[in-house]
């Protein structure tokens, strides 16, 4: 889905305010709404496509789905899953990770699959 938006869209991803430290790197969040409604545009779907492992979190810039509101003309936020893990972000030289955030993962601020899903 992010590699369809780079190679499609637009080679510059679409970053929220808020970053979080993966692997001791500090990366920016990305914004899977915008991303979604590449993929959208892209697939002719239906539904603004957003990843299920996109962790809800309550608050602003610290999940996926804080996109600002003069952008979408819904709540954002309910494109996010609150069973959801993991966090997605860009990071040096535009290194895309992800990290699982809560109890149930094997381990917090790391990248990549951390034994739980969605």
């Amino acid at each position: 889905m992010i590699g369809t938006y780079k190679e499609r869209l637009s080679d510059e991803l679409p970053v929220l305010n808020g970053s979080l430290v993966i692997d001791g790197e500090e990366c920016r969040i990305l914004d899977m709404v915008i991303v979604g409604f590449g993929a959208r545009i892209y697939y002719d779907a239906d539904t603004v496509m957003v990843p299920q492992s996109c962790k809800h979190i309550n608050g602003s810039s610290n999940d996926n789905c804080d996109t600002p509101v003069e952008f979408v003309t819904f709540d954002s936020q309910d494109l996010c899953n609150p069973d959801g893990h993991y966090i997605w972000a860009v990071c040096e030289d535009e290194r895309i990770k992800s990290t699982c955030i809560g109890d149930d993962c094997l381990a917090n601020n790391e990248s990549g699959f951390q034994g739980v899903y969605p």
